[in-house]
Formats: structure tokens, sequence, C-alpha cells
């Protein structure tokens, strides 16, 4: 499945976003970002998140710091980059995976690295037995975020192969269900007919969606992140 690439945020909005810290990843991100050579030379992605919604995931995480983030669908490293920064520390465990080499990605993990986090770079199929998941513990990871293929088969796959690699209390987010152009409805039907429904979770906030502007100037829609934390 073709990925869908969000809008550039302007640089006058990040800077003047009200969280400072959100602003400030944001940009030094994008100063990285740009020179970096791309593995697609007509590459116009960066950050997908919107910045309402890291913002209201930072503030309901609070001071928790997590020992292993684990991210499905790297892409450009904008979420890897973020949470990386915002919820892990030099001890944790940070692993990135995607089927494709980012040539950016590579540049946002060494700094990284640069900056004292512990990350993995993993190209493969998330779903490959051999490769990957027999190599992820059960209930080992605390903070789970699911950003790649956004079909809905794609999505229930993932959901379901790495719901039992998640330690009880762990958290996990899944991206684009609130807006997703999947024709088969994707990540909001997903959230829909198999997320709200069933498994043993609980809801962090009063909704099963964080969403907030994607910029202060632009009328688009939440992508939506659905967060939940596994009893």
């Amino acid at each position: 499945m073709s990925e869908i690439k969000a809008h550039r945020i302007s640089d006058e909005i990040i800077e003047n976003w009200p969280d400072k810290e959100i602003s400030k990843l944001v940009l030094e991100y994008y100063d990285l970002w740009d020179p970096s050579p791309k593995t697609h030379s007509d590459s116009t992605g960066g950050l997908q998140q919107a910045l309402g919604e890291v913002t209201k995931l930072k503030n309901i995480i609070g001071e928790r710091k997590f020992t292993n983030f684990f991210e499905i669908g790297t892409s450009d490293g904008g979420s890897l980059w973020l949470y990386s920064l915002l919820f892990c520390d030099e001890n944790s465990k940070i692993v990135g995976l995607d089927v494709i080499y980012e040539l950016g990605a590579g540049t946002i993990i060494e700094e990284l690295k640069k900056r004292n986090r512990n990350v993995k770079y993993v190209i493969s199929d998330c779903n490959d037995k051999n490769k990957v998941l027999r190599f992820v513990e059960d209930e080992s990871i605390d903070l789970l975020h699911i950003d790649a293929n956004h079909g809905y088969y794609d999505v229930k796959k993932y959901f379901e192969n790495y719901y039992p690699k998640v330690v009880k209390g762990g958290l996990i987010l899944i991206h684009d269900t609130n807006a997703c152009e999947s024709p088969d409805g994707g990540s909001v039907r997903f959230r829909e007919e198999v997320l709200e429904p069933d498994y043993d979770h609980q809801l962090i906030t009063g909704e099963w969606l964080i969403t907030g502007n994607y910029d202060q100037g632009e009328n688009i829609v939440s992508p939506g992140i659905s967060l939940v934390r596994k009893h």
C-alpha cells in the first residue's frame, strides 16, 4: 500500500507552538532531516504527527519514561525522534522498524545515538516470525507505536501479533484511527470494529481518540491516535 504523506508544517507555526519543548524538538528534527540524503528523490515527507496530538499525548504520559519502546512503521523517523526524546531516556531500549531503509531516518537515528538513546533501526517485515517476532519476548514492550501500512487487515495483523508482546500496564499507540485514506476503511475501521469492542485494555482518556489541530493555520482533519493501556 502506498503511503500518504502529510503536508509540511510551516516553520512559523512550529516556532509559535505553545509547548516549547515540542516546538524545539520539531525544529531540530527538520534541521537534521531537510539536508539529509533521501531514499526517494521526490520525498516530501518528514514529521507525520499532528502537533496538537503530540501535545495532548505528552500531557497524558507526563513524566513517565519507558524502558522498551518499539515502533512499527518508522518511515522518516519523525515519531521515533519525538517519542525517543520525550518519553525515553538513556536507559531505554528503542527499536524502529520498517520494510524500507529511509536515508533520512538513518540520519535521525544517528543523532538520537549521539543524544544517548539506545536505538536500533531494523529493516524487515514486522510480522516475519523468523526474523522479528521470535526475537521479541512476550510482555517485554511498554510503549508500542503502530504506524505502518494503514489497510484494515494490515493494522489488525500488527495488533494481533504484537499485543502479547506488550507488558501489563504498557501503552499502545495506533496512529491514523480518526482519519485514514484506505479503501477498506483502514485504521478507522479497525478502531471501530476491533479495538473498541474487544481486548482486555482500558482507555487513558474518556474517548478512544486523541485528536488535535494538525497546526494552527490549516483546516486539516486530525489523523488521531488511539491510546490504550493493557491490563
